[in-house]
This record gives C-alpha cells, sequence and structure tokens, in this order.
C-alpha cells in the first residue's frame, strides 16, 4: 500500500493558501495521471470532496462527468438502486410515481466516480463495485444485460477501514484494491480551494 501525505494546511496564513494549493496540485498531479483507484482519509468530508475534484481535474478525464455518490445518506436498497440505477418508487399525497433512472455508475461512466463515506456501502454494492473495478461487467437493472463501464473510483472513508475489514462491514478484496493508492487529505483543505477557484475566475 502506498499512502501519499499531502502538505499540512491548518496552520498556513491566509495569503499563503495559493502557494499550497498549488503544492497540493503537484502532490496529486501524478497520481491523478492514472487510471487506479484512490482512496482518500484522514480529512474532513469537504477537504475530500475538494481533493477528489482536484485528481479529477487533473486527469484525463477533466471534461468528463464527475459524480458524488453519499453512501451516508441512505440505506439498503435505497442506496444500491441510487448507485446502479433501476426502478425507484416514491409515495407522496398517496400518489405511488414509478420512474425508471441510471444510477451513479451509469452516469460517471468516462468520468470520476467520487464515493464519500464508503464505509457505509452495502455488501452488494461493494460486490457489484468491485466488478466494475476489476474489469468486470455487472448486470444493469435496467436493461438485464451485462454492462462494462470505464469509471475512475475515487473513495473516501472517514474510519479505519482495516477495522472494518475485520469487523466484516467491508470486501477484504475492495478494501485491499483501494488501499492500494491511499491519500492523507490535510485538513482545512477547502480554503485553499477556495482561494485558488476563486483566483481561476
Amino acid at each position: 500500500m502506498s499512502v501519499l501525505h499531502a502538505p499540512l494546511l491548518g496552520s498556513l496564513p491566509a495569503q499563503a493558501l495559493p502557494g499550497a494549493w498549488a503544492r497540493m496540485k503537484q502532490a496529486l498531479g501524478g497520481l491523478a495521471q492514472t487510471q487506479a483507484p484512490i482512496l482518500l482519509v484522514g480529512g474532513s468530508r469537504d477537504d475530500c470532496a475538494a481533493a477528489a475534484r482536484l485528481i479529477h481535474t487533473q486527469s484525463q478525464r477533466a471534461d468528463l462527468p464527475f459524480v458524488l455518490a453519499r453512501c451516508g445518506l441512505y440505506r439498503g436498497g435505497i442506496l444500491e438502486r441510487r448507485f446502479f440505477g433501476g426502478c425507484s418508487s416514491h409515495r407522496r399525497a398517496h400518489v405511488r410515481l414509478q420512474e425508471d433512472e441510471a444510477g451513479h455508475l451509469q452516469k460517471a461512466d468516462g468520468g470520476t466516480l467520487y464515493i464519500e463515506q464508503i464505509q457505509h456501502a452495502t455488501p452488494l454494492m461493494q460486490d457489484r463495485l468491485l466488478r466494475v473495478l476489476q474489469g468486470r461487467a455487472f448486470v444493469n437493472p435496467l436493461t438485464q444485460e451485462g454492462c462494462e463501464l470505464n469509471v475512475r473510483v475515487v473513495a473516501m472513508a472517514s474510519v479505519d477501514v482495516e477495522a472494518c475489514v475485520k469487523a466484516g462491514r467491508m470486501l477484504p478484496e475492495l478494501a485491499e484494491l483501494l488501499a492500494l493508492n491511499t491519500v492523507e487529505v490535510p485538513r482545512n483543505l477547502v480554503p485553499a480551494a477556495q482561494s485558488h477557484w476563486a483566483v481561476a475566475v
């Protein structure tokens, strides 16, 4: 497992933030050019999201979709349906509406899928994600046919992934694959990101 320690930003004065962001870009630049999955740890949810978007914008997929999948926001079948697509049901004013929709994976095809709080992913979701990362097809719920996708996966975990494996909450194969490229994201990265994007605009 290779761990990339990004530059610490927490104690930097405001005038130093653009330079710190430039160092962050340099630290992640080489990794962004690869197609390997990446695991972000250490930073807050917003810090990791900023790092994930930086990886995407420096990659060859920069002009293609960047899709956010929040595992902590949904549970069980709802999470799997939003991730892989299918027929979703909504009850509103006693009216049941059915709508077929593509999942996060299909929407991110060709681009980057950023998975937030991956430790909350269901076993089925983890198994299907592992198949995608290994270059194997999974069954598209909309067509019931095998579907191969070209997606760069960046995942974020707010807990110890190895502990999740030992507790049986994460597939060892998936955890091992994601951990091959682990980035320790510094806290207080968001002000640097905001400073950089403000200057860019």
